[in-house]
């Protein structure tokens, strides 16, 4: 069996929720710091406080009280509000109820360097493992200990199970997921770095994003923080339209007390109105910083606390549902069910059958012309895509059924029976063993991950100069390309499975003259590598 090699990026479809004018109640969650410190980026050990709940009534707070007396750090709230996870000093996990009762360690055993934290539903809160200690925590022989690894786990805060989801591509110190996020996907943001848990080596936009990239509950909306720290910027979550854009003290007009910098944005835990963030007087919260609540859809503001050394952690919106679920696609119209828009063969037993629409597949079923029924089904990242897999190999023109589909609506609309011809690919000429696929920056093209059994999107990431033109195709422009990291792996994993592979590339010159080298030897337009960056394939253009 052969490991084929081609060249794909993505597009991605988001979900919409709707903004209700009207007083706000709820609480927030803030961490106190007594002593302040020069920075606030990183683990350092100033960076650990007392955390502060403050009850919010009629958009006002009405009470603050300590529910932990610290040192604690990164407290988030679940999306039901009843409870809250942060970290110790000492870098470990807990969890206890939004009133400060219940307190209780998670991960006693894996959780030595937790550096950020998201607690996107359910029972399940998720954390990095960067394989860095906090400063000045444990001594030498303790730090050699933990693993050096940037990786994405999650603990289940009732039973205490605790596994790894994925391998993170940088250094995370922030980190959120959008509700809908599980083991086998969920968009997902760690600092200036966007993805899906199912396809982690797709980045969502190749331009290098800046601090404070967080992704909203709802995972359509993504915050950007300025290089100056002096702007953030609300974006789709394709990168491509800006929603709004604070500067300093939030928008024109807005009340305010001058000071020059934002710190450590958050979206709330169960609305897409909200942002949570820290005032500051220099690059990082200090004794003189100030947390505030921005409705950014609203243009309303909720002063948490005034030069109190404070770091805006969480809130939570009472009143809310926490499954985020019922919300229909943009110009879309509640109660419609979801239509089947194709059906796209992956290899000769696989397909991916795409719906309008997120959709819930636990009882639906696909057959063959024959009668045969898939023997497999699953749900792609984007819940968009239902993945089908035959036990014997697809015609070269076969139609298939699929029934038992509904919407994520609660209560759900059911899509009617529908029936699609599978569309074979014209490129690449094989898709037996494809572990790699990039066509172009505006299509869509899917491979088969036999590791995560599911189908994943690939994507090429190219430097600081290289670039896509406006059809899409790749221009190194005097720059490079190369598969991003997930792809790297995966290709690798094959070439060592099989101990061979096979590569297939389509390149368009402006004319057939080759340039050549210092050497006077004609240059290469695809070069292997071991020794500089992930090690796989570059391809050089000039």
């Amino acid at each position: 069996m052969k490991t084929l090699l081609s060249f794909l990026l993505g597009v991605s479809m988001c979900c919409l929720l709707t903004s209700q004018a009207r007083a706000v109640d709820g609480f927030a969650l803030t961490t106190h710091r007594s002593g302040g410190g020069d920075h606030g980026f990183g683990v350092a050990p100033e960076t650990f406080g007392e955390i502060v709940r403050h009850d919010i009534k009629d958009n006002r707070v009405v009470g603050s009280r300590v529910i932990y007396p610290g040192k604690a750090r990164t407290a988030f709230i679940d999306p039901s509000g009843e409870r809250v996870v942060f970290i110790k000093l000492d870098g470990r996990l807990h969890v206890m109820k939004a009133d400060g009762t219940g307190l209780k360690e998670l991960a006693r055993t894996r959780n030595r360097n937790a550096s950020a934290v998201a607690w996107p539903a359910g029972d399940w809160v998720y954390y990095s493992e960067e394989g860095r200690s906090p400063q000045g925590v444990w001594n030498e022989n303790e730090k050699a200990e933990i693993p050096e690894k940037r990786s994405i786990r999650r603990v289940n805060v009732v039973t205490g199970e605790d596994e790894e989801v994925g391998t993170a591509p940088r250094a995370i110190w922030q980190l959120s997921l959008a509700l809908t996020s599980g083991k086998g996907g969920g968009r997902y943001a760690i600092t200036g770095y966007l993805a899906d848990l199912s396809q982690s080596d797709k980045a969502v936009n190749s331009r290098e994003l800046h601090c404070g990239t967080m992704v909203s509950p709802s995972g359509q909306y993504v915050t950007e923080m300025a290089y100056s720290h002096a702007d953030l910027v609300i974006w789709s979550w394709d990168m491509e339209t800006r929603q709004t854009e604070f500067h300093i003290n939030a928008w024109a007009g807005a009340p305010g007390d001058g000071r020059p910098y934002f710190m450590r944005p958050r979206w709330s835990a169960n609305s897409d109105n909200w942002v949570v963030m820290t005032h500051g007087m220099d690059f990082g919260a200090t004794d003189r910083s100030t947390a505030a609540l921005y409705n950014w859809k609203e243009q309303i503001q909720i002063q948490l606390t005034h030069n109190a050394c404070d770091e805006g952690e969480s809130f939570w919106v009472a009143g809310l549902p926490n499954d985020f679920s019922v919300t229909e696609l943009p110009r879309k119209a509640p109660g419609a069910a979801p239509e089947l828009l194709s059906v796209v063969a992956l290899d000769d037993r696989r397909v991916l059958l795409t719906c309008s629409e997120p959709v819930r597949g636990a009882a639906a079923k696909v057959t063959r012309e024959s009668g045969a029924a898939a023997t497999k089904l699953g749900i792609d990242g984007e819940r968009r895509g239902i993945f089908a897999e035959f036990a014997e190999p697809l015609a070269a023109k076969e139609t298939l059924t699929v029934t038992g589909v509904t919407d994520c609506a609660q209560p759900p609309n059911k899509m009617a029976a529908a029936k699609a011809q599978i569309v074979w690919p014209d490129w690449p000429s094989n898709l037996a063993g494809l572990c790699y696929l990039w066509k172009n920056a505006r299509t869509r093209n899917v491979i088969f991950d036999e590791r995560l059994g599911l189908p994943v999107v690939t994507s090429l990431d190219g430097d600081r100069r290289a670039r896509f033109n406006r059809e899409g195709a790749a221009t190194a422009a005097g720059g490079a390309f190369a598969p991003s990291r997930g792809s790297a792996e995966r290709i690798l994993e094959g070439i060592k499975k099989t101990r061979q592979f096979s590569f297939e590339i389509v390149v368009a010159s402006a004319d057939l003259t080759q340039t050549k080298g210092n050497d006077d030897k004609p240059l290469g337009i695809v070069n292997w590598c071991l020794g500089w960056g992930n090690g796989i394939f570059w391809l050089l253009q000039e």
